[in-house]
């Protein structure tokens, strides 16, 4: 018998898991991204509530810089060019538009988008779903 049985409840680890599937890490565009572009999906991930064998808040993520200042960013202008790589490549998309006081919110496209409340733009969110596969040109910060 193996040491390492997935059964024994000892070896778990404890908390959430983020799922990075082979086809999304061996997709071309996610090959394009930056190595900032990478930290800032991965630092978004961590919003995400997993309950019922499903996250229920990936329709619902937010990227302000004063949260994000808790996972390391420094500097605005990085986490601006993030957000616009990961739009451009469509790793997430704007599932609800902020304004004054109110923060916009953010959809992981490789995951399943849910949400548990009635604050977003789209009713429609299963559309979006794998929308990062769509191949894309690099990426140019320059040009909007």
């Amino acid at each position: 018998m193996s040491i390492r049985n997935s059964n024994n409840k000892d070896y778990r680890e404890k908390g959430n898991f983020l799922p990075l599937r082979y086809d999304l890490l061996n997709h071309p565009n996610f090959n394009k991204l930056s190595s900032n572009a990478i930290k800032l999906l991965l630092s978004m991930s961590r919003q995400l509530i997993f309950s019922g064998g499903t996250f229920i808040n990936s329709a619902e993520v937010k990227c302000t810089y004063k949260l994000m200042k808790r996972y390391g960013w420094n500097s605005k202008d990085m986490l601006s060019k993030g957000i616009q790589e990961l739009l451009h490549y469509k790793f997430i998309i704007i599932t609800r538009q902020g304004g004054r006081r109110i923060a916009n919110l953010y959809g992981l496209t490789f995951l399943e988008l849910n949400t548990h409340k009635e604050k977003l733009d789209f009713t429609n969110l299963h559309v979006f779903r794998h929308a990062w596969k769509s191949k894309k040109s690099l990426f140019n910060p320059r040009k909007k």
